[in-house]
């Protein structure tokens, strides 16, 4: 079941839902590692390294947008006693899958549009984006981070912004999803009519929740794991692992929810 007034309420203002996930991962039971894949210049980046023990470790494919990244977070003054970022150019994916290297589409027009697979937005808005001729990336794995750089801490909070590469990413991740359990948001744009394009399928996306034990949140707190088949109305989904730290993390979501939707 869908809510439409809080749907509207994210058209009219497009940072209605990341103030959401901050709330969420900001309060959260676990906060030592969090990976903000798809960084950008670094709104979650700055904002987490105030709630994290250890690292953000902050992953940006494009080479302009991660120089804006860190001249923006270098210039930033970060409140409190604000953790160790890592800043990573190279894509988040999935190396068994898409190979060691990828190809990157950077649009100019649209620098938060910029992509691995560029037929994705074509499925949502044919044309509103031109990308310039692709550039070769390395592809970096969730699990990479956890073998190279988190030194032994539990990675604690996953939220990826992809631009249609998330599903590809998240299996990448696979001991980290096994061993450390990280709460996920993911941006999610897979619908039953653009499953080639993505090269997944949504009941694959389901049996590889299930296969790992999460299951699919929406924003408002429904459980949305099986009817996601039939199509998902939102473009943002939360991934809980089930467990002993289920029910804590879904009544924390419902809270932020709560907060969001009660904001002017």
């Amino acid at each position: 079941m869908k809510d439409p007034r809080f749907i509207e309420a994210c058209k009219a203002d497009g940072q209605k839902i990341e103030r959401l996930i901050r709330r969420f991962y900001s309060q959260q039971a676990r906060r030592r590692v969090f990976v903000d894949g798809g960084a950008h210049h670094g709104y979650h980046t700055s904002y987490a390294r105030q709630f994290f023990t250890d690292a953000v470790i902050a992953i940006e494919a494009s080479p302009k947008t991660f120089v804006e990244h860190l001249n923006r977070q270098r210039s930033m003054s970060v409140e409190g006693g604000a953790c160790l970022e890592i800043p990573l150019n190279v894509a988040l994916g999935n190396r068994a899958r898409q190979g060691d290297t990828i190809e990157f589409f950077f649009s100019e027009e649209h620098p938060g549009r910029s992509t691995v697979n560029s037929k994705i937005w074509d499925t949502w808005s044919k044309g509103a984006v031109r990308y310039e001729a692709p550039i070769q990336t390395a592809v970096f794995e969730i699990d990479d981070c956890k073998d190279y750089l988190t030194q032994g801490a539990t990675i604690d909070f996953i939220k990826l912004d992809l631009e249609g590469n998330e599903v590809a990413a998240l299996r990448g991740g696979l001991r980290t999803l096994k061993e450390d359990r990280p709460n996920i948001v993911m941006e999610f744009g897979l619908k039953p009519s653009n499953e080639a394009e993505y090269g997944e399928s949504l009941d694959g996306f389901r049996q590889f929740l299930a296969e790992m034990g999460y299951r699919a949140i929406a924003p408002w707190g429904d459980d949305v794991t099986d009817s996601m088949v039939a199509g998902y109305p939102f473009w943002y989904v939360f991934l809980l692992p089930q467990g002993a730290s289920f029910d804590a993390n879904l009544t924390l979501l419902k809270a932020s929810y709560d907060a969001s939707l009660a904001e002017t």
